[in-house]
């Protein structure tokens, strides 16, 4: 069986020629600041290249290799779903811990406060099984936003 290790939202994973991961700047907050000359639509998002982490560690010897799916959900502070990604990867005694890393090009703006990113997973052979929540992180969007009525810009920091 495996367990989660670590699971957290950053800028970008680097992986080194040791096979090693590197997370760079942890995604705790995301601010949106500037003008903009309508009200920012609750489902409006920005070009953002982004990942999740996901690190897995095997508790004792597998009888046989086993196949995960792993699921992340990104959702906006009234509960509504804004960006998902999915991934499969086999667990076997060949490895200890199981890395994966979901990346995103977009970041989801249009609500201010907290956002959670969850982590969903199942074996892959079980058909009829749920992804069962084993992960959660949260994501604070800041809004400093003021309407402008003739010309508009947004900028995020």
């Amino acid at each position: 069986m495996i367990r989660l290790v670590l699971f957290a939202p950053c800028d970008q994973v680097l992986t080194g020629i040791n096979n090693t991961a590197s997370l760079i700047s942890v995604l705790e907050n995301v601010s949106v600041n500037g003008e903009i000359t309508e009200k920012l639509p609750s489902n409006a998002g920005i070009p953002k290249n982004w990942a999740a982490l996901i690190l897995w560690t095997r508790d004792g010897e597998l009888e046989n290799p086993i196949t995960y799916n792993a699921k992340v959900v990104l959702e906006a502070p009234d509960g509504t779903k804004t960006v998902e990604g999915e991934v499969s990867f086999e667990a076997s005694n060949a490895y200890l811990n199981f890395r994966n890393t979901i990346n995103f090009p977009i970041f989801p703006v249009g609500q201010s406060g907290k956002y959670a990113l969850k982590l969903f997973y199942k074996k892959a052979e079980d058909e009829d099984s749920k992804f069962e929540q084993v992960g959660e992180f949260p994501i604070h969007v800041l809004h400093a936003v003021t309407e402008h009525v003739e010309t508009g810009s947004l900028e995020i920091s």
